[in-house]
């Protein structure tokens, strides 16, 4: 009687069993292996996009827009696509997601208004300095009073740090001997000012932008912002849909 490949009538020994038992388990454990890598790669990346990218940022909306696709005869109504929200923090997508239960892209299109203020939260910001294409899953606008009391905060910790600096600057009472006598400068004018070497903070807000400084302490009253010049963020163009 044959036992199949270690020869006619012999058996195995326990020691072969135990090898065939392990080949076995082994084989076993590399396919259920094998299947729990791809099921990770198909169900994580998916996850890790939708949920492991999300970020909460103020915006102030510049622009809202969309593409028209084509006119549904049946419904008796335009289709659009590309809905996308232009802020001055870059342009973000307003699309429904399924992950997200966000199908309201129409009505959010809806909601932003040009020139407000939101606390909006997105997917799609991708690590390591990766281009991502964030799409807009919730938003909140932010009041105008709660803007009012956070600018309100701000000009008097400017106000507190310009304080704080004079108080540290050293006492100027009289002309050093031998010192050519300064002119006093004409308003609005620096000509004839004499710079303690102290230096402030000094942060001016423009077309939604935040622009910080530092410059000595007697020119802080003389600063002027001459022109702002705003850029058109980078369209989202979507990739060509296959036929059908």
């Amino acid at each position: 009687m044959a036992t199949g490949g270690y020869g006619s009538g012999r058996k195995k020994t326990f020691k072969e069993k135990l090898a065939d038992m392990k080949g076995k388990a082994v084989g076993a454990f590399k396919k259920v292996a094998l299947v729990t890598v791809a099921s990770t790669a198909l169900i994580g990346g998916p996850g890790y996009y939708n949920y492991g990218t999300t970020q909460e940022t103020e915006v102030k909306v510049r622009q809202v827009q969309r593409d028209f696709k084509e006119w549904n005869q049946k419904e008796g109504k335009a289709v659009y696509e590309n809905y996308r929200v232009v802020t001055d923090k870059g342009t973000f997508r307003n699309e429904n997601a399924t992950l997200h239960l966000k199908f309201n892209r129409d009505q959010m299109y809806q909601d932003f208004e040009v020139g407000k203020t939101y606390n909006i939260k997105s997917y799609g910001h991708l690590p390591f300095g990766l281009v991502g294409s964030p799409n807009i899953v919730s938003m909140r606008e932010v009041s105008a009073e709660e803007l009012a009391d956070r600018e309100r905060a701000r000009q008097e910790a400017i106000k507190k740090g310009q304080q704080d600096n004079q108080q540290g600057q050293p006492p100027q009472n009289g002309a050093q001997p031998g010192a050519t006598p300064q002119q006093p400068a004409k308003p609005g004018a620096m000509a004839g000012t004499v710079l303690s070497g102290a230096t402030t903070k000094v942060i001016i807000s423009a077309e939604g932008y935040d622009v910080e400084m530092t410059v000595p302490a007697e020119a802080v009253q003389h600063i002027r912002v001459n022109k702002v010049a705003e850029t058109q963020p980078v369209r989202i163009i979507q990739a060509p849909r296959p036929p059908g």
